[in-house]
């Protein structure tokens, strides 16, 4: 059907300093400490990767094999952190990954810096957390299988966020969206990793194909055009929505501090609305495919397949939605193809 490595690892270096980068476009001008500091918030992005090599209590906070906790798959997975403690023990907590908690912990000081007026210290907070915002965008971070070892795919983690980003990154191309207060931060944490989660299968449906094209081989420029081509919608969308969402937890830090006000934000018209819908992927795909869609502001939305023939095959969305970035997954079970 068509419709029209390891833990050490990151998101390859550059990628995290365009994620910082790119964020700051998304605030509005009033937070000038953002936007006169962009260049140094971009630079110091691997900072925390840095810090793996000194502080032993780094490396869990850039990933998270959240498909490792039965709750998971049903869905009943506390966020916090210490109701986890209690049940499993720290030790398996921490060994499990603990991203989405050091987000919020970044959050916090991030906070608290901002509040104080120590720009310096906040700066930093500011870059850390862009950091491990932009790990808990990256699939193979929010998995246990994250670098192929369980499907027959190893060493697919840095062949895709490294090698494959280090040859397209220019081709990701980031506009300007509308930020975001959240309320509780780490419930979004935890929805933008669960959407990372789902990707996982798509990445490592990429890497067959690909090495299928390249005559088995795992590099090369054939083996990594075929891999861009599977994965590439699908990456642009991450690092959109990676930026989007940094720039949204910057914006709840500076609302919290005392900075900035909603009301102020809103009626001076400083956040545009953007409206759009995104090429779905994996395409083809066979039998289920995600379609995501961005709303500039809370809207009643309809999302509905047609065949070539114009006729409905089925509503996806119907319904108030608020404004943000949505995905929703399409099983085409019993769909005929070609269709």
């Amino acid at each position: 059907a068509i419709l029209f490595c390891s833990h050490a690892l990151s998101w390859g270096g550059a990628t995290h300093k365009v994620i910082n980068k790119e964020a700051v476009k998304h605030l509005p001008g009033s937070l000038s400490l953002f936007s006169n500091n962009t260049q140094w918030i971009s630079d110091h992005a691997t900072d925390a990767d840095t810090r793996k090599g000194s502080d032993p209590a780094e490396g869990p906070k850039h990933f998270i094999d959240i498909d490792d906790y039965a709750e998971f798959k049903t869905g009943t997975l506390s966020h916090d952190i210490n109701v986890l403690i209690a049940k499993y023990g720290s030790s398996k907590v921490t060994s499990i990954g603990l991203v989405p908690w050091a987000t919020i912990w970044s959050l916090d000081s991030l906070t608290q810096t901002l509040r104080r007026g120590d720009s310096t210290k906040a700066l930093q907070f500011a870059a850390d957390l862009g950091h491990y915002v932009g790990d808990g965008h990256q699939p193979l971070h929010v998995t246990s299988n994250y670098d192929g070892g369980q499907s027959g795919n190893s060493g697919i983690h840095s062949r895709y966020e490294t090698t494959m980003m280090g040859t397209y990154l220019s081709q990701i191309i980031v506009t300007k969206d509308q930020v975001h207060f959240y309320e509780k931060p780490i419930d979004f944490a935890f929805t933008y990793i669960t959407r990372g989660n789902d990707l996982v299968d798509s990445i490592l449906h990429a890497d067959n194909y690909a090495k299928a094209t390249a005559g088995g081989s795992t590099s090369g420029a054939v083996y990594y055009a075929a891999m861009w081509e599977k994965t590439g919608a699908m990456t642009k969308i991450q690092i959109q929505t990676a930026t989007v969402d940094l720039a949204s937890l910057w914006f709840t830090a500076a609302v919290n501090a005392g900075l900035i006000s909603l009301t102020s934000v809103s009626s001076a018209g400083e956040i545009q609305p953007r409206f759009e819908l995104f090429q779905n992927y994996p395409n083809p795909f066979n039998p289920t495919t995600t379609i995501s869609f961005s709303l500039g502001s809370a809207s009643n939305i309809t999302v509905k397949v047609y065949n070539l023939l114009g006729e409905e095959v089925e509503t996806l969305v119907s319904g108030n939605r608020s404004a943000g970035i949505f995905r929703v997954q399409w099983k085409a079970t019993g769909v005929a193809s070609g269709i």
